[in-house]
């Protein structure tokens, strides 16, 4: 899983002599509008003994110019560019370089309040039985999930495995901080993917035995996107399915009830995969391909729902389509009525496009 990091340089030479506590993974492309907040968010720590390193992933923009800028201040930016490889691959350069105890992923249009720093590391060391801590966040960007924690808020942080881990893929989030030894006995993240890298890394952590505790108080700001994307979140499906049916290797010796969840888990994930594509085509009005899904889902004891959109294609597929663009206009309005206050689950996180790195 390893990268060679010899495709990036360094653009920033100066830094602190000594190690320190934390080092923050930073991947930035075509961020120019937002890595300067997310550099000051790591900055105005109360926790000061940190280094953040900000890796170029072949950016467009002038991205580089304002990580260099704030290096050329502060000896805690440290700043790397390459070409273009991926999310991944920029990560995993950054934790190559890295220097702290602990480490830190936080992507570079996304931002920590000041203690977030202090108190995931703080409860590390704390509690030297875990060896990561997931964050929480509140949504920004636009949308119906604004200002809504990214994970659930219960009232205490609770320990989750591999099995949970496979059973809700929302159990774990990007935004956490985790012992150096996790990095040097995964090998970082798989540079072959391009989406689900981080839930993929995380169940390799989980599976090599190191154990995971939440900090439900959303301590940072999580930046979504909005996309276009019934084709996105088919892409998110399968990628999904891909780390899950590899994550049956994981373990050396895997337990019957993991790999019974796993079994479960890539049926649901098939069948979402196949309602986002049938919607996918229904939208360009490919009416023959959506008729195929959903058929499909069916067949696979969906419910006589899908039977029947797929009957109706074939008789009157404008009909179908016209219906559709009518009920996505009121989820649209429903959306609008109540975006401070409803987190609207499956239906509406499927039109949310969180990729933010290319291939």
């Amino acid at each position: 899983m390893l990268a060679s990091s010899a495709d990036c340089v360094p653009t920033t030479q100066r830094f602190t002599s000594s190690p320190p506590v934390l080092s923050v993974i930073t991947p930035v492309y075509n961020l120019e509008g937002y890595v300067g907040g997310c550099i000051e968010s790591v900055l105005g720590q109360t926790l000061h003994d940190l280094e953040i390193i900000v890796v170029d992933d072949g950016s467009t923009d002038n991205s580089s110019a304002v990580v260099a800028r704030y290096a050329a201040s502060d000896s805690r930016v440290r700043g790397f560019r390459g070409p273009n490889r991926g999310v991944s691959h920029s990560r995993n350069v950054a934790m190559q370089h890295a220097r702290g105890r602990y480490f830190a992923f936080l992507d570079g249009d996304d931002r920590w309040e000041p203690t977030f720093a202090s108190t995931l590391v703080g409860l590390l060391e704390r509690r030297p039985e875990f060896a990561v801590v997931v964050g929480n966040a509140l949504s920004v960007g636009g949308g119906v999930l604004d200002g809504s924690p990214v994970l659930p808020c219960p009232d205490e942080g609770r320990e989750i495995g591999f099995l949970d881990m496979i059973e809700r893929e929302n159990s774990v989030f990007i935004m956490s901080v985790f012992r150096r030894e996790v990095f040097e006995t995964t090998g970082g993240f798989n540079e072959a993917l391009f989406r689900s890298e981080d839930y993929e890394f995380w169940m390799r952590a989980a599976a090599a035995g190191f154990r995971f505790v939440t900090h439900p108080e959303p301590l940072g700001r999580y930046h979504r996107r909005l996309g276009s994307s019934s084709s996105d979140s088919a892409a998110m499906f399968e990628a999904m399915m891909k780390v899950l049916a590899s994550a049956r290797g994981f373990r050396h010796r895997a337990r019957a009830d993991e790999l019974g969840a796993i079994d479960r888990k890539l049926e649901r994930l098939q069948a979402d995969y196949l309602l986002s594509k049938g919607k996918s085509a229904l939208l360009r009005r490919d009416y023959e391909e959506a008729c195929s899904h959903f058929w499909e889902l069916y067949r696979r004891g969906e419910g006589l729902t899908h039977a029947a959109v797929s009957v109706g294609l074939k008789i009157s597929p404008g009909l179908v389509f016209r219906t559709y663009k009518a009920r996505l206009r009121r989820l649209e309005r429903a959306r609008e009525r109540q975006r401070a206050t409803v987190d609207p689950g499956p239906v509406f996180a499927s039109e949310l496009d969180a990729t933010r790195h290319p291939s």
